[in-house]
């Protein structure tokens, strides 16, 4: 053998196996692929909806939306398979019962009342936008406020515990509530001072219970009947001393 041919050989053994390597690292840009993995350069991974991988330029990682193993989106699996926290938040609040309760999704419009001092007319405002939202937070801290709060006769009462309760029995003690504070206010002597009432017929006095006071009172079924009671209005009312606190939210007598 020749000193060219044994050179011819010894290339074609060594450099041939590397030249066919890069060309079928070449084939890379271009020619089909299997299903599922789309065409890109070098060792790129590109962007790709569902499970594939699509194109790409250097190292770069594409984006895309994928579809995990148990149909949701990737978005919501955190590290592990576990499912966003947030997500988790949301679903627990839809189910709190301040969303089931009678106020959701109503709105009232409260009557002007220029007289009112700026601590209850303030008192006044965020009561009603807590009760809208059945803001049980809120209430129990305007209720904690006072000095003395009263939500029911014949002992102590945990006023929430019984607005909530009232609610499952169908009652709508937050949405009167709101109601009640949207209409025009009274005055009563109190023991520390005046305590502005609502509805403002709750007063007994001639100058609230005219024809115009008694039609604000609109939650009342039978209005003729709750007129006709010796004993004067006992349906919902709320009444807000002249210091700012939150006295009483009753029903009855």
């Amino acid at each position: 053998m020749t000193t060219h041919t044994r050179t011819r050989t010894w290339l074609v053994a060594v450099v041939l196996p590397f030249a066919l390597l890069a060309a079928a690292c070449g084939d890379g840009a271009g020619g089909d692929a299997p299903d599922g993995i789309g065409s890109g350069t070098g060792s790129d991974v590109g962007t790709g909806t569902g499970s594939d991988v699509g194109t790409g330029t250097g190292s770069d990682v594409g984006t895309g939306t994928s579809t995990g193993t148990d149909g949701r989106p990737e978005e919501e699996h955190a590290e592990g398979g576990a499912v966003d926290p947030v997500k988790e938040r949301r679903q627990i609040l839809t189910g709190a019962p301040g969303n089931d309760c009678s106020a959701t999704g109503h709105q009232v419009t409260p009557a002007p009342a220029p007289d009112l001092p700026d601590e209850v007319a303030a008192l006044r405002e965020t009561l009603i936008d807590a009760a809208l939202r059945c803001d049980e937070q809120f209430l129990r801290t305007a209720i904690g406020g006072s000095d003395a709060f009263t939500a029911g006769f014949g002992g102590e009462v945990d006023a929430l515990a019984l607005w909530w309760s009232l609610e499952a029995a169908g009652e709508q003690p937050f949405l009167r509530l709101a109601e009640v504070l949207a209409t025009t206010p009274g005055v009563v002597e109190g023991g520390d001072g005046p305590i502005h009432v609502w509805p403002r017929v709750s007063t007994g006095q001639p100058q609230d219970t005219t024809e115009l006071a008694w039609s604000e009172v609109t939650w009342v079924d039978d209005l003729a009947a709750a007129r006709a009671l010796g004993d004067g209005y006992v349906d919902w009312r709320t009444g807000i001393s002249d210091d700012g606190q939150w006295r009483y939210f009753v029903r009855g007598d």
